[in-house]
């Protein structure tokens, strides 16, 4: 096999992902479990595997760009007019809000810390032109100058996307703190 991103032999982390699903899809383990319950949402129009790597990469994306000190791409992860709510309130509005957003947070909460978000466990709710995708989060700092790591939040996104000329970007961000008591999406 040629990774097409590179022309080398081998194999890419995106070609292993969809080979991943559609072994899974062919041994029917997406979608239905062994006894023949959905673990999706909404099972009935399914966003196909592509649409669901693309949607992951977007998170990660999202957590790179935050991480790594750049609120502009971090923000363009987002469509123009996307809102955040974080803990129950409205926190930013449009591209230029988050992006503000996120500059106001490296001063007030991250200050001299290194930050790493972590996302996991994807649940996806819609179909190829818009989705709700629940995940997983956990928020990692640390301090190389007194080598003390540890974690400093964790929770859940509920992130609503949608395709925009081809492309996937978060329409609306739910930030919210773990809830052990039920499930997001009841």
């Amino acid at each position: 096999m040629v990774d097409t991103n590179s022309g080398k032999a081998g194999v890419s982390r995106r070609g292993l992902g969809r080979l991943s699903l559609a072994t899974a899809a062919i041994a029917g383990t997406i979608g239905t479990s062994a006894q023949g319950h959905s673990n999706t949402v909404n099972n009935n129009d399914r966003l196909s595997a592509d649409d669901r790597l693309d949607i992951i990469e977007l998170h990660a994306r999202y957590s790179w760009a935050y991480d790594c000190s750049d609120p502009e791409e971090a923000a363009a992860t987002f469509t123009e007019d996307a809102v955040i709510d974080a803990f129950g309130a409205e926190a930013a509005r449009g591209r230029a809000g988050i992006a503000d957003l996120i500059r106001t947070l490296y001063g007030s909460e991250r200050g001299d810390l290194d930050w790493q978000h972590h996302n996991g466990h994807f649940i996806f709710d819609g179909n190829g032109d818009a989705c709700t995708v629940y995940n997983y989060w956990s928020l990692l700092k640390g301090n190389a100058a007194t080598v003390e790591y540890s974690v400093r939040s964790f929770g859940y996104y509920r992130s609503e996307c949608v395709k925009v000329d081809g492309e996937w970007l978060i329409a609306r961000r739910s930030i919210d703190r773990w809830n052990r008591d039920k499930l997001p999406w009841k």
